[in-house]
């Protein structure tokens, strides 16, 4: 079994982490850094979680001190604080595969672990690769820089896939979303991916890359949701050697990464108006300058982009600007949310309890009527996304060889709740809520943007659109 170290200052905690994965990995822990550091030398531990806050050091000062010692290691820090600067300095480091706040939720903690196993022996295999390539003919560099450049991209966020395999459907209108595909695939035309959460748009924005002719080449994929705003121009453009504090070595940004394949801008409308003009000119211009630089970089990109907003009414409000929308509105692909694939029900499910019964070495063979007709009459909010995520819980949980999903899902009353009410209300009376707790305070140390895990102008962003205002 894979070996993970717990380290925290709390023995509840311990004992609790314990107690819920020793079924999936085998667990070590130490209450404090020193006696991880002994367990560390010892044993061949596949990844570090360690708790922020600890009285002898905190769990980032442990890492940056030991992650020489330890390269292949991965780390993964818990706290019970929302420390935004933390959060930015664990990212900036490079050492800190994932910043996840306690109390941790059991299924989405054991899918991170997984996830950091799986990037564990990535690095292990990628570091023989690279031993080999260094004793073959000096002539190599070149190419062994390129493929560490792009590797390094690779090991954190993508995995290549031919997904026409992947986009599992019979639905009539999808089948005409993958003939439409397969005749802009092959143009240089921006495609803009429009549906709600969970809809599989970045499939989509794969598959239109792999049976283009750039199928060979990088395939690069930027959540713009996921970005600090400071950080924005330094991740899409690169940044030159002391371009700003923290800056210790030149990087190439995900627009050079993707010369010559595809560059797959994810929530696009969460994308900050001071950077809207940035991305406007570098795909009219097929050019970029990186952060603290000068020279011009030229660029053979295609450009994809999604977004689960109406970009229309953003240009309306002033959020979003004209000139980008049309830009990247030349071929829009617009995806069905589930509940109008209801025929999709079965075959999705078939295809998700595959795969999880092989990742979590399950042997789950039987799905009654009924928890087919509870499937096909839930409306699925969240989506493929949700109904992949129920069904990989369910394969988790499960006690014998048949597939329970009732208790998973709302209850008829629930079911009635949630029906009756609109998203919108249930996202502004949320936010309203976090509002009221904070007196209003929107960014910094304990607001409401930190709160809620949002940039600061992606809840103004959102404030505007739900109409919410400051009594």
């Amino acid at each position: 079994m894979d070996k993970i170290l717990y380290i925290d200052d709390e023995p509840n905690n311990l004992s609790v982490f314990e107690a819920l994965l020793s079924e999936y990995f085998q667990i070590f822990i130490a209450n404090n850094t020193k006696e991880g550091y002994e367990i560390l030398g010892r044993e061949d531990i596949s990844v570090v979680v360690t708790d922020q806050r600890m009285p002898d050091e905190t769990g980032l000062d442990f890492i940056e001190r030991v992650q020489g010692d330890f390269p292949d290691t991965v780390f993964v820090i818990l706290s019970g604080y929302s420390d935004f600067d933390i959060t930015i300095k664990a990212i900036n480091s490079g050492y800190v595969y994932r910043f996840i706040q306690k109390p941790w939720q059991e299924k989405e903690l054991l899918i991170d672990l997984n996830n950091a196993v799986e990037r564990y022996k990535f690095l292990k295999q990628n570091k023989k690769l690279l031993f080999n390539l260094e004793e073959q003919n000096i002539e190599l560099k070149q190419l062994k820089q390129l493929l560490e450049e792009e590797n390094s991209y690779l090991k954190t966020e993508i995995k290549t896939v031919k997904n026409f395999d992947f986009i599992i459907s019979e639905d009539p209108a999808m089948l005409q979303i993958l003939q439409k595909i397969e005749q802009i695939a092959e143009s240089d035309a921006p495609v803009l991916i429009l549906g709600e959460t969970g809809t599989g748009k970045e499939l989509i924005a794969r598959a239109v890359h792999d049976i283009s002719n750039r199928s060979n080449a990088p395939f690069i994929s930027v959540n713009c949701a996921a970005i600090p705003e400071p950080l924005f121009e330094s991740e899409l453009f690169g940044h030159e050697k002391g371009a700003f504090t923290g800056a210790i070595a030149t990087k190439k940004g995900k627009f050079e990464l993707a010369h010559q394949g595809t560059l797959f801008l994810d929530e696009i409308g969460e994308l900050p108006l001071s950077m809207q003009s940035k991305l406007l000119r570098a795909i009219q211009e097929k050019s970029i300058e990186r952060v603290g630089g000068t020279q011009s970089i030229k660029l053979n990109i295609r450009i994809v982009a999604a977004t689960n907003v109406n970009l229309e009414i953003m240009v309306k409000d002033k959020n979003f600007r004209s000139d980008l929308f049309y830009r990247l509105n030349v071929f829009p692909i617009i995806l069905p949310p589930l509940r109008k694939r209801n025929k999709d029900i079965s075959i999705l499910v078939n295809f998700f309890l595959n795969k999880y019964n092989k990742k979590y070495h399950k042997q789950i063979k039987v799905i009654s009527n009924k928890t087919l007709n509870l499937l096909r009459s839930y409306d699925w909010p969240g989506n493929i996304r949700e109904l992949e995520n129920t069904i990989e819980r369910a394969v988790i949980t499960a006690k014998d060889n048949q597939l329970n999903i009732g208790y998973l899902l709302p209850t008829d009353d629930e079911k009635d709740q949630i029906t009756s009410e609109r998203m919108d209300d249930v996202e502004k009376g949320h936010i309203l809520n976090i509002l009221e707790k904070t007196a209003w305070k929107i960014s910094g140390a304990d607001g409401a943007a930190e709160r809620l895990g949002l940039n600061r102008s992606t809840l103004l962003s959102r404030m505007k659109k739900l109409n919410i205002s400051k009594p």
